[in-house]
């Protein structure tokens, strides 16, 4: 018998296809502010740096832009995807 290996996803990767999937629904529009971190961890049930690590990899791949004081705002629009 013959057993699929276990794929184990990083928490912050798992948050980012979360925001990413709620984007994709239009829960969040392009240039509108996403929750705090704060919020979003307490929603979540993650700790804030979880959320800073996918806010962080959601900028990389350009889902979204970080401004300092602003927070995270969506930078994709569904159209765009």
């Amino acid at each position: 018998m013959a057993l699929a290996p276990l794929k184990v996803e990083r928490l912050y990767r798992q948050i980012s296809n979360l925001i990413i999937e709620c984007i994709k629904r239009g829960d969040f529009n392009a240039g509108e502010p996403l929750p705090s971190e704060r919020e979003l961890a307490k929603q979540m049930e993650v700790s804030r740096s979880s959320i800073r690590e996918a806010f962080i990899a959601l900028e990389m791949t350009g889902w979204i832009e970080i401004r300092v004081g602003n927070g995270g705002l969506c930078g994709k629009s569904v159209t765009a995807v």
